[in-house]
């Protein structure tokens, strides 16, 4: 079974399978990926903005940078020191900001899954969720060898 060569609309050549399903598939594939596109496209033009927990994009921005660079910086601009502790205190901060957002997930009646996000005050007691992802089973990362000096 061999591949045939086409050129593309941008003059690009491209190898496709010759055989009937191989074509058929690739094909499937284009469309779905036209679709995909076609429905991407339709939402960005919707009248809904994106919203990042009930904030428009820039506000959203705005928020994040009015709290993380000052956190991140010294009053000179350099970088600080990064950390798991700073991190967390940054993540603390944000989520109070943004008025501790929390996300339901419910079954509906049609048997998918919606989620809601839903905000509440935050008191002394209330603390951004630590999620803990296992990590057990992944590969040790490779560090690159450095050259001797």
């Amino acid at each position: 079974m061999g591949t045939v060569q086409t050129e593309g609309g941008d003059g690009d050549r491209t190898a496709e399978p010759s055989n009937p399903a191989g074509t058929q598939e690739l094909s499937s594939f284009r469309a779905e990926t036209a679709e995909r596109r076609e429905r991407e496209a339709a939402l960005q033009e919707s009248s809904f903005p994106l919203l990042i927990h009930g904030h428009p994009t820039e506000e959203y921005q705005t928020i994040y940078h009015s709290l993380v660079d000052s956190m991140v910086c010294t009053a000179s601009g350099r970088p600080r020191p990064y950390s798991l502790e700073p991190g967390l205190r940054i993540k603390q901060r944000l989520w109070e900001t943004l008025r501790c957002p929390t996300l339901r997930e419910e079954e509906q009646p049609d048997g998918q899954l919606g989620r809601t996000e839903g905000f509440s005050s935050p008191t002394l007691r209330s603390f951004a969720p630590l999620i803990e992802v296992d990590i057990s089973e992944e590969p040790v990362p490779k560090h690159p060898q450095r050259p001797q000096q």
